[in-house]
């Protein structure tokens, strides 16, 4: 089969096999010329019928042939219509040349113009209509003109050139091709071939080819040659390259799928099956194909609902699952069951369902979801509840109370000098003791109570179905389990806390109402001396008003040194002499008038506004002792070793360059270290006690005396005692107070005595306000003494005269 061009013969002939009609170049017989002579007219007669039953039968035969190759070639039936209309004027003129009617003449005239219309009609036709001998370089005999408008060559050149079909062939199709084209002499006569391949087109397009071909033989019965059409398919080839590339490419997006697809018939047998799908359910494609999809993947108490809901669509064409997104329990092959999200949508064709389903395993979904809401309620670091979380539950618990009746409280707990350890430390070490505060909280409160964490070093605690003895034993169980002190990486830390509390009754004050009056008691506590509690009371808020603003002017101060520090002195209890000012600042508001240190004191520490007033402290009390002494007002062998006694907040005591602003003091004012002493208290120290203990060693280097302040409430310990560098115990004035009334020295008084003895210190006795506290703690050997039973801290002008004319003797009980 080569594809050339050719022209029909100038003379017309009939050859070929199978009743095919083929005009050809004189390879059958001629048909006989007409003559003038008539012959016998019955011999005539009988020679015109026999003629024409042979053309006509040649021509129906011939026809109906055509019509059937081009019916299944061609995409509509109008030519074979045509055709066969031709078939049958032939076969007419046959019948009527047959009967003897008409002119022998007039036949052969008609058998022309039948002939005529038959070429006509086949050159007409869609189609490359060719006969060619069989093999790959054959002969082409025929060609219709249609193979120019096909691939750009005229009948003529494909005629031509028996080399020029298999040349166009493209390469990729040609082996093939010519595989089929050699099989094609040992095919039987009237076999039928089907091929399709890809031709270069003159212009150098590529087409797609169906090649329909049949098998004719000689006279021996062998097959010789082909008898086909060709047709362009093109289009139809590009359809279907774009089907099978879109399918390619569904799948491709199927099987990449990040969830698994399922797709089920109308019994609900699985037809579909993706690689995600084995992954999330554990069966593989082969497995899963054909079986029940309820018996794979959905758990026995949800499969008669799966039922139901495939009948009820197929009944309906309704589904309550359709089109939308659901979570549902799914059923692994290894019998676990597990969250998933179900999308399921028909798919119809026809009147065939299917139903096509996209399942996602949500189990780390929902378990980040349960994470994230536990986040969102829960602090991060120490696990505890959240503001938000605690808020929530306050205003349920008020809630019920409205109806119960039964009391509700906050407590509102600040850790003391926190942010001392933050900035000794470091803040990994800070948030551990976060983390141990908490769990020590958890240890002490019940069940049902709710403990928070607000951030930074606020917790809070509510408590329901209580009252106010209930609360403040709460408070006192938080207050115990603070007081042992806190390991870090071989140190030890003991933290305070300063507790406020709010309780309510009747169920009507508002949740942030009742946090505001914990947090206000809190901030009371903590002004009290820390590590202490104490409950609401209305004129908190006032005194929260005036902190504020307070707060607003400290900063101010500092820079105007709007302070003064008054005096007050340490006393000798066996001699009464005064061997010593504690400086004590006060500040001096252009409103307020003289502001007392427990006002402002804390709110300089919460600020850090601590450590530039600690500065101007130490300086002035440096500079006073020494301009006292130059105006020799200190002469005499009581007072020209007077020393001077400054209180360190634990934050200076953390600061890198206080030991340096000590020795500048003493330097710049010209006093000898030793006539300075240092006070700290005992949680200050402790708040990072191998920080702590190495300031101290450098500040004792320098030849300032170092005390321990507020000694008995904090955590003493004879081993750290025994490594600071501490010639001075002050005991705690909450103890001297208990002192007195018919009552003996308490124990704790006792044994502190009795401890600065054994290591050699001296201890102090704070707060002695009557003469029968004076009188038992000289009894147990106490030295030293202060408090409002000698004198009140007095203002610089005062102390001097006082100390010039001889202090008062308060040592007469």
């Amino acid at each position: 089969m080569h594809p050339a061009t050719a022209t029909w013969p100038g003379r017309t002939g009939y050859s070929g096999r199978a009743g095919a009609i083929v005009p050809s170049r004189g390879d059958a017989e001629p048909v006989p010329p007409v003559t003038t002579s008539v012959p016998a007219r019955p011999q005539a007669r009988r020679r015109d019928r026999q003629v024409v039953a042979l053309v006509g039968a040649v021509l129906l035969i011939a026809l109906a042939a055509v019509a059937i190759l081009a019916g299944e070639l061609l995409p509509t039936g109008h030519e074979v219509t045509t055709i066969l209309a031709a078939a049958s004027v032939a076969g007419v003129i046959g019948i009527l040349a047959w009967a003897g009617i008409g002119p022998r003449r007039g036949l052969v005239r008609d058998l022309r113009d039948a002939d005529a219309r038959y070429r006509a009609m086949v050159e007409q036709l869609p189609a490359v209509v060719y006969v060619a001998d069989i093999g790959a370089q054959a002969t082409w005999h025929y060609v219709s003109p249609r193979i120019q408008e096909l691939l750009g060559y005229t009948a003529e050149e494909w005629l031509a050139d028996t080399n020029l079909w298999i040349s166009l062939i493209h390469p990729d199709d040609r082996q093939r091709v010519i595989e089929a084209e050699e099989f094609g002499g040992r095919r039987a006569i009237g076999d039928r071939t089907v091929i399709e391949y890809r031709m270069r087109t003159r212009d150098g397009r590529e087409v797609w080819i169906r090649d329909e071909e049949i098998a004719i033989g000689d006279e021996r019965g062998q097959p010789t040659r082909f008898r086909g059409f060709m047709i362009d398919i093109t289009a139809q080839k590009e359809a279907e390259l774009g089907l099978r590339a879109s399918e390619e490419q569904t799948r491709l997006i199927i099987e990449s799928a990040s969830q698994a697809y399922i797709a089920i018939d109308a019994q609900g047998r699985i037809i579909d099956w993706n690689a995600q799908a084995e992954a999330t359910f554990g069966w593989s494609r082969k497995e899963a194909l054909g079986e029940p999809l309820e018996e794979c993947i959905i758990p026995m108490a949800q499969r008669s609902a799966h039922r139901a809901g495939i009948a009820h669509y197929l009944a309906t064409g309704e589904g309550r699952l359709v089109g939308k997104r659901i979570e549902v329990t799914a059923l692994h092959r290894d019998g676990h069951e597990f969250l998933a999200e179900l999308t399921i949508w028909p798919v119809r064709s026809g009147d065939d369902v299917r139903f096509s389903a996209l399942v996602h395993d949500i189990t780390l979904r929902k378990q980040l979801e349960m994470q994230l809401q536990h986040q969102a309620f829960h602090d991060s670091l120490t696990g505890l509840a959240n503001r938000a979380l605690f808020r929530d539950r306050v205003a349920h618990s008020l809630a019920r109370q409205a109806r119960s009746h039964g009391g509700v409280s906050v407590l509102f707990s600040d850790l003391d000098d926190f942010k001392t350890v933050n900035d000794s430390l470091g803040h990994d070490a800070g948030d551990q003791l976060l983390v141990a505060v908490a769990e020590r909280l958890r240890a002490v409160m019940r069940p049902e109570d709710t403990t928070a964490r607000f951030g930074g070093d606020e917790f809070a605690i509510l408590l329901e179905e209580t009252d106010q003895d209930g609360t403040r034993r709460a408070a006192e169980r938080i207050l115990e389990a603070l007081r042992s002190p806190f390991e870090f990486h071989g140190r030890q830390v003991v933290m305070r806390a300063s507790i406020g509390a709010a309780i309510t009754t009747d169920g009507s004050t508002e949740p942030d109402d009742l946090l505001r009056q914990a947090d206000l008691a809190m901030y009371t506590a903590k002004t009290l001396g820390k590590g202490r509690f104490a409950f609401y009371e209305p004129h908190m808020h006032e005194a929260a008003v005036t902190r504020m603003e307070l707060k607003g002017d400290l900063e101010q101060a500092i820079a105007n040194h709007d302070f003064e520090l008054h005096y007050q002195p340490i006393v000798d209890l066996r001699s009464g002499d005064v061997t010593g000012l504690e400086a004590l600042v006060r500040w001096r508001h252009a409103e307020r008038g003289l502001v007392l240190p427990t006002e402002f004191i804390p709110i300089a520490e919460e600020t850090g506004l601590i450590v530039p007033l600690g500065r101007w402290v130490m300086g002035e009390a440096c500079r006073q002792l020494a301009a006292w002494t130059a105006a020799g007002r200190l002469a005499g062998p009581r007072l020209e070793r007077l020393s001077m006694w400054v209180n360190l907040s634990a934050r200076e005591l953390q600061e890198p360059e206080f030991v340096q602003t000590v020795a500048d003091a003493v330097q710049s004012s010209g006093i000898r270290p030793e006539r300075l002493t240092l006070e700290i208290t005992e949680s200050g120290l402790m708040a990072d006690l191998e920080q702590s203990t190495a300031t101290l060693h450098r500040l004792r280097a320098l030849g300032a005396r170092l005390a321990i302040d507020d000694f008995g409430t904090g955590y003493s310990s004879l081993s750290y005692l025994e490594r600071l560098p501490v010639e001075v115990l002050k005991i705690d004035r909450s103890f001297t107070a208990a002192i007195g009334h018919g009552r003996d020295v308490p124990v704790l008084v006792r044994s502190i005595v009795k401890l600065g003895q054994t290591l050699h210190m001296e201890v102090l006795a704070e707060g002695i306000e009557t003469a029968e506290q004076l009188t038992r703690l000289r009894a147990i050997d106490c030295r030293l003494g202060q408090g409002f039973h000698f004198s009140p801290a007095l203002p610089a002008a005062e102390v001097i005269e006082l100390l010039a004319h001889g202090w008062p003797s308060a040592m007469s009980a």
